[in-house]
């Protein structure tokens, strides 16, 4: 079948696409004194994020023209950013057994908590409209704002240059490219097997859309724990959760208004609450990785069984 064949195509392309991010990253940030931490919470969660935010904007255009896409892009903003508090993290944890630091938990997580309340609030009246888009956006901006002031000035040793910086532009810029687009191969292709199932569109928005543009975030985030790079991989997916929970609908809103489907808020909104819930409880305790990476992937198994249910 050849969606199948574009599939595997498009997930060997996010591989390949990793392995040229993650080292270049790294290694520049080095050379400019940056912390890891601000280079996962920034650089590499917004660019692996890119394709969340390209499906929203399409959706905000589709919607322009009269077709709804609301389940779609809020479905994908909110699956998303379960899957990678839940299979990504999971993955990441099973691939280094003690890979992450409960130091970071703390913070981060009152973030994620802030985003997800905002996003609750904002959808008491079941939409989203352009004013309460620019809100969400603010709120990203200001978070982005609170995380670089407050750990650009960790104590990192420069490393000096060796070889031209030029191939690691390119390496970093040709990497971001091929994850993006292996990871719109993936999803389009993903819909096309979704369709020829039947497959409803939230249950698509949520599951389907949503994991697959996690795609970049699993393959960055699994390169980085199996480099060692422990903070990277949290990091990472810390900045994806709190981007995907604000910048996409946000985005989407302020081209068109979003409706937002009542089970949206109930179901899959408390679930990723609960997901991000456990996922820091379980980091700040002293499980080994393996138990982690079992509880957040039988998590996410739980949900989605949960979804394909309700849709049948």
């Amino acid at each position: 079948m050849l969606e199948m064949a574009l599939l595997a195509l498009g997930l060997f392309g996010l591989w390949a696409g990793t392995e040229l991010v993650i080292p270049a990253t790294i290694t520049l940030g080095r050379r400019r004194g940056i912390s890891s931490t601000v280079l996962g919470l920034t650089v590499l969660a917004i660019g692996t994020d890119l394709p969340e935010l390209l499906v929203a904007v399409d959706g905000g255009l589709q919607q322009l023209r009269g077709i709804d896409a609301s389940g779609v892009v809020v479905g994908n903003a909110i699956g998303s950013a379960l899957t990678q508090c839940t299979l990504v993290l999971g993955i990441a944890a099973w691939a280094r057994a003690k890979a992450f630091s409960p130091q970071l938990a703390v913070r981060d997580a009152i973030a994620l908590s802030l985003a997800l309340a905002l996003i609750a609030v904002l959808g008491l009246d079941a939409r989203f409209d352009p004013a309460e888009g620019l809100v969400l956006l603010i709120a990203y901006a200001g978070y982005l704002t609170i995380v670089i002031r407050g750990r650009a000035a960790e104590t990192v040793v420069r490393e000096r240059p060796q070889g031209r910086e030029t191939r690691t532009y390119l390496a970093i810029g040709g990497g971001f490219l091929l994850i993006l687009f292996s990871a719109e191969v993936v999803v389009a292709n993903g819909l096309a097997l979704a369709a020829a199932w039947g497959v409803d569109q939230g249950l698509v928005g949520v599951l389907l859309v949503g994991a697959g543009t996690s795609l970049p975030e699993l393959v960055l985030s699994f390169g980085a724990a199996t480099r060692g790079q422990t903070t990277l991989s949290v990091a990472n997916l810390v900045g994806s959760n709190v981007f995907d929970l604000l910048v996409p609908i946000g985005a989407s809103a302020m081209i068109h208004p979003i409706e937002v489907a009542g089970h949206t808020l109930v179901v899959d909104l408390v679930a990723t609450a609960a997901a991000h819930l456990l996922a820091f409880q379980l980091l700040r305790s002293h499980w080994p990785g393996r138990r982690i990476a079992a509880a957040l992937v039988g998590l996410y198994l739980a949900f989605a069984l949960t979804r394909i249910a309700m849709s049948t």
